[in-house]
């Protein structure tokens, strides 16, 4: 069967309505000959509506959006492949690369807070030291006697030496000599004194009655402003003669002389 050049055809196979052969027609006409026993064909022209050629369009528009799509995911994929597999080859460039890059701005954020704390220190006023006061008390010797003037019997005399070591001056110090078998309160039990520099000391004897025969322990205490006190002991105080070399060591009793 021939067909005019440049006519979109479309063949389809239909069976012969005399001899039942199959012969091949164009759906695009109506009237056909059987090539096998020469009888007449008519084929009925297939009716599409509009509504099925609106929706195969669309379908066929939605066919190719899909595939474009999965070529796009399909391209996506392959790069991604191709990423991974640079990665998984030159992973220890990347690395290095991002060792560099953290050093860095470590080393810039401590020279940033480095010149944060150079500022503020060069604008900040210099501080001012504190003074703390510090005061020693030691007892360098004792003795025992008799004291008939206050009527007393035996008593203990200690030699103590107390020193401003501090770095400001102390008011109003209360120096005290204790016993461990003390009796009635001696007169030279105490010392007061109104201040007391810094860098000085001053000896002292300090007299408590005791009693007789008795080993005797004493114990001297310093007191005074800004929460001033320290102490010291000495035990065996029965010597019955002053030590006057120790004494003479300490200086004049009840005056006040420089250490510095």
């Amino acid at each position: 069967m021939q067909h005019d050049k440049g006519r979109n055809t479309k063949m389809m196979r239909v069976n012969c309505t005399q001899c039942g052969a199959p012969v091949e027609v164009d759906s695009q006409r109506a009237n056909h000959i059987c090539q096998y026993c020469g009888s007449q064909i008519i084929v009925e022209r297939e009716k599409i509506s509009p509504v099925k050629s609106v929706l195969d369009f669309v379908t066929d528009q939605q066919k190719r959006m899909d595939d474009i799509k999965k070529e796009k995911l399909e391209n996506e994929r392959r790069e991604r492949e191709k990423a991974e597999k640079a990665l998984k080859k030159y992973w220890w460039v990347y690395a290095l690369v991002m060792l560099i890059i953290f050093g860095y701005s470590i080393v810039m954020e401590m020279q940033q807070t480095q010149v944060a704390l150079n500022s503020s220190v060069a604008g900040a006023p210099t501080p001012t030291p504190i003074h703390l006061p510090k005061v020693n008390i030691m007892i360098f010797t004792c003795d025992t006697g008799t004291d008939i003037f206050n009527g007393l019997g035996e008593v203990t005399n200690g030699y103590v030496m107390v020193q401003n070591v501090g770095e400001v001056d102390i008011s109003n110090v209360r120096v005290e000599l204790r016993a461990n078998d003390e009796g009635k309160t001696h007169p030279d039990k105490y010392y007061e004194l109104p201040n007391l520099p810094s860098g000085y000391q001053i000896p002292l004897r300090l007299t408590v009655d005791t009693e007789n025969n008795v080993d005797t322990e004493l114990e001297a205490v310093v007191s005074g402003d800004n929460n001033i006190y320290s102490t010291t002991t000495k035990s065996s105080c029965n010597r019955q003669t002053v030590d006057q070399q120790v004494v003479d060591s300490m200086g004049v009793l009840f005056k006040i002389v420089v250490t510095k």
